[in-house]
């Protein structure tokens, strides 16, 4: 079974499910989405977020 990597946008929290989530485990906010992975293994959101600067992205 694969691991799903998720992202809270509300207590930005981040965590890995082998099943789907429907709701972050540390504050129970709907507003979560699941995490892609760039081929260097940065996160896409957060390069997004940093207009694709994965030292700054990395940094968080």
């Amino acid at each position: 079974m694969s691991e799903n990597y998720y992202h809270c946008n509300d207590c930005d929290d981040a965590w890995t499910s082998s099943e789907t989530a429907e709701a972050c485990p540390a504050c129970e906010s709907s507003d979560i989405h699941e995490v892609e992975f760039d081929e260097m293994g940065v996160a896409k959101w957060r390069l997004e977020k940093h207009e694709n600067d994965p030292v700054v992205a990395l940094r968080g």
